[in-house]
């Protein structure tokens, strides 16, 4: 059967959709739904990655390139660090009742002002190394949009999952735990929330921001200036 070329009007409309679906997304891992980490990886692959009969979105309309990207990594990943490197996330832990608790949170604008640098080239901000884990394994922003769009639930799923992105979702390859003591006791216990999913979050507010601040004169015509970035009361634990 024939197909009839779409229209940039009409590929316009189609980023409008998916960008209303990223922020929907957003707002809903924002209130604490974390697995909607899998459906903004998914989305990201309709807008960057070309791939068989796939043509990222932001292609078709030849934009991919000529956004500056931000990249909110406050310390490159560096291979001669032994440690896990984590830069678009932290651990917040919080005391009460004796009781100590840990999560990962992205870390959204808090070094924005001081630590923000803006990538030039899609392919240098989309291979940077954003999360290294105890074991030396590195995921760029790539690999952890895949990994979870391709493998994990955003586009398929998949029987089995490479080694190293199913180690850091569930054998907490980051080895990184929570250690209190009250009365003497002292307790050990896993820090909570997926620091795929995290990462992911982050890197859609790197995202967002970005084509807010665009000068692209085809995103300027979208009046992206007030999109959604992410919801402060969702992460204020008082």
């Amino acid at each position: 059967m024939s197909r009839t070329r779409k229209s940039q009007e009409e590929l316009l409309e189609d980023l409008k959709i998916q960008l209303q679906l990223l922020i929907n997304s957003a707002k809903s891992f924002d209130a604490g739904h974390y697995y909607e980490a899998v459906r903004i990886a998914a989305i990201f692959r309709n807008l960057f990655v070309d791939k068989g009969k796939s043509n990222a979105l932001l292609n078709q309309l030849n934009i991919k390139n000529e956004i500056v990207y931000l990249s909110t990594i406050v310390e490159e990943c560096s291979s001669k660090n032994l440690l896990p490197q984590t830069p678009l996330i932290f651990s917040r832990t919080i005391v009460a009742h004796n009781n100590a608790k840990s999560m990962r949170l992205p870390i959204f604008d808090e070094f924005l002002k001081i630590s923000a640098e803006w990538i030039n080239s899609f392919n240098d901000w989309w291979n940077t190394p954003v999360l290294v884990d105890g074991k030396g394994n590195t995921f760029t922003r790539e690999k952890l949009i895949l990994e979870v769009a391709e493998t994990d639930g955003g586009v398929h799923v998949d029987p089995s999952l490479p080694e190293d992105y199913y180690n850091l979702k569930h054998n907490n390859s980051l080895n990184q735990v929570l250690v209190s003591n009250y009365g003497g006791v002292e307790k050990v216990q896993q820090i909570e929330n997926n620091p795929a999913y995290m990462s992911i979050r982050q890197i859609c507010y790197e995202f967002m921001y970005s084509i807010k601040e665009s000068q692209n004169e085809l995103l300027k015509t979208l009046n992206l200036r007030d999109i959604f970035l992410y919801d402060k009361r969702c992460y204020t634990i008082s």
